[in-house]
């Protein structure tokens, strides 16, 4: 898949910037006009094409926005730095110590964000191996902007049962393709309907990509 980096005009219309072009034929008419190709095999590419999809989604920005960012990543070559990817993976042996009644652990997601950190997609839940106890509670996950928040995505209902599917995106939040306030801390919550410390068997691995916007 082709991603149009500027705008370029063509005899029926206009095209701007992160549209997806797939077509060799409308390939070959962009670039005769003047139109510059970036490849979504360059993950930095990629993630700002994701990026502009979702201001466009959401109904921000405009062309002159769009072609900006785009622009932007090409001009920084075919760098992976230009996206960054958060990970943790936390299992029942971390609540071992944690004292009865407690029915909910954080633990953060990544650094502090700088100022000009941007969402690049959910959060997504890479690997699980089924929490269990002794009475087969119901364990969930939800990752946040704050210690237990939930703003940027919740997997509600891990059930010890099922675990099939992943990786898979959390399935609500906010945030994508927007920025997000200077000294955050992304955060995951593991919390189940009995005390963590009673937990035998489980993990969860959380997956975050985020780019600094220029």
């Amino acid at each position: 898949m082709k991603i149009l980096m500027n705008t370029v005009t063509l005899v029926n219309g206009q095209l701007y910037a992160g549209t997806p072009i797939a077509d060799p034929v409308e390939q070959a008419a962009v670039l005769s006009a003047g139109g510059v190709l970036g490849d979504t095999s360059n993950p930095a590419i990629n993630s700002m094409y994701l990026v502009v999809s979702a201001q466009r989604q959401f109904g921000r920005g405009t062309p002159e926005m769009w072609a900006g960012m785009m622009q932007s990543v090409w001009a920084g070559g075919t760098s992976t730095g230009l996206v960054i990817e958060a990970s943790i993976t936390s299992g029942f042996a971390d609540f071992a110590g944690l004292a009865t009644g407690v029915k909910h652990f954080d633990y953060p997601l990544g650094p502090v964000l700088p100022s000009n950190a941007r969402l690049l997609a959910l959060p997504s839940a890479e690997g699980w191996t089924g929490f269990d106890d002794a009475t087969h509670a119901v364990d969930q996950a939800e990752v946040g902007t704050t210690v237990g928040g939930a703003q940027l995505g919740a997997l509600v209902a891990i059930d010890v049962t099922t675990g099939t599917g992943f990786p898979k995106p959390f399935a609500a939040g906010g945030y994508i393709g927007e920025l997000i306030a200077a000294g955050t801390q992304m955060s995951v919550r593991i919390s189940s309907t009995v005390d963590l410390k009673t937990l035998t068997a489980g993990a969860l691995t959380v997956k975050v990509l985020y780019t600094l916007q220029p």
